[in-house]
Order: structure tokens, then C-alpha cells, then sequence
């Protein structure tokens, strides 16, 4: 526990060092996608923050407070997408369909997630991803 706690805080100080340099990829959106979920590494390399609740999901609370808001959104479904494939997931399901190597994360992780992370750290972004994988809902 003290390890994540660390961990939280060294990224709470990387993250807005790495934004002001607005470089794309790296170690930061490879780091919050492993830990926070795969859209927000992805989604960081586009400009977008992590939001408070994101943080929070690191202490558990944070994971009830999405899933509320997924299903506000999009109802069972995007709840239940939210709490089992991870944050952005079912908030974004009204519009952004759900990646393969989401749904294999399901029965084999980590490995979905080390290759949505290293895409990250490639510099890949959730855009160019939805147009490679025709995500986009019409």
C-alpha cells in the first residue's frame, strides 16, 4: 500500500511537468495507463487531464464514484463496462465502442493492458486508435 502511495505521489508531481512540455508519449501516459486504465494514458496523449475521480480510483472510492457516473450516462451497461474494463470505458460508450484488447483484458490481464500501455508510450492517442479500430459509433 505504501508503494501505490508513493507511486501516486511521484506521478502527481511528473504529470503537470510532462504537460507543460506537452511532448506525446513517454513514461507518464505509459504510468497512468497502467494504473489508471488504457483510454487515459491514450486520452493524456491528447491534452486531456486525469480527472480527480481518476486519481481517487487508487484508493477504491474513486472506481464507485465512475461506475455512478458511467451509468448516469449510458445505465447498466456502461456501469458495468466502466467497473470491469476501467475508467472512460462506459462513460465513452454512448459514442466510442469497446476495444478488442479491452474485452481480452477480461480473461487475460495484464498482457491487453501492457500493449494498450506501450502504445501510450508510443505516443498513440484514443483518436487515432478509434480511427484504426472504426470505434466511432455513427
Amino acid at each position: 500500500m505504501k508503494g501505490v502511495i508513493a507511486l501516486t505521489l511521484v506521478l502527481l508531481l511528473l504529470v503537470p511537468a510532462s504537460a507543460m512540455a506537452g511532448e506525446k508519449g513517454g513514461c507518464v501516459p505509459a504510468t497512468l495507463g497502467c494504473f489508471l486504465g488504457p483510454r487515459i494514458g491514450l486520452e493524456y496523449n491528447e491534452g486531456k487531464p486525469v480527472e480527480t475521480t481518476e486519481w481517487l480510483r487508487l484508493i477504491v472510492i474513486g472506481a464507485f464514484i465512475n461506475d455512478y457516473e458511467a451509468f448516469e450516462k449510458n445505465g447498466c451497461v456502461g456501469c458495468l463496462l466502466e467497473h470491469f474494463l476501467g475508467p472512460r470505458v462506459g462513460r465513452q460508450y454512448d459514442y466510442r465502442n469497446v476495444r478488442t484488447l479491452e474485452w481480452i483484458g477480461l480473461v487475460a490481464s495484464p498482457i491487453p493492458q501492457v500493449i494498450m500501455a506501450f502504445e501510450a508510450y508510443q505516443g498513440k492517442t484514443m483518436t487515432e486508435i478509434e480511427q484504426e479500430e472504426n470505434l466511432r459509433k455513427q
